[in-house]
């Protein structure tokens, strides 16, 4: 029973340390700057447009941010424009390699312009499927 025990006690421990390896997040990633994981990356090259509603004005629309972002994955380089709207969004790479982005900071005040290098991003990718 004791030998058992140390064994489920021993895979609880080691779970959590394989799903790291194929899970990564940054918080306040600059542009120019990359998370890695595994042998891919995913870089935050830049904000192509900023037309999220600034604060302290009223909106029909929300508004969003374009985004490029520049991937190696699976030996190839590409770069992919993301749109957020609201809370960000989630989008595939491929079938096992996912990408989601959470927040670009700052948000726009409507007397105060964002200087590109400002920009800053939530992002996580995610190795395997869910399920």
């Amino acid at each position: 029973m004791r030998k058992k025990l140390s064994s489920i006690f021993i895979f609880l421990l080691t779970v959590p340390l394989i799903a790291q390896e194929n899970h990564d997040m940054i918080n306040n990633l600059e542009i120019g700057r990359e998370l890695l994981i595994g042998g891919s990356s995913v870089k935050f090259i830049g904000v192509k447009s900023d037309s999220r509603c600034p604060k302290g004005v009223t909106c029909i629309w929300p508004g969003e941010a374009k985004l490029v972002l520049g991937i190696h994955f699976d030996g190839r380089y590409f770069e992919k424009e993301v749109v957020i709207q609201g809370t960000g969004g989630e989008f595939p790479v491929s079938e096992d390699f996912r990408i989601q982005v959470y927040n670009l900071s700052p948000y726009p005040e409507a007397t105060k312009p964002i200087a590109p290098e400002d920009y800053r991003l939530s992002i996580s990718a995610e190795f395997g499927s869910e399920g």
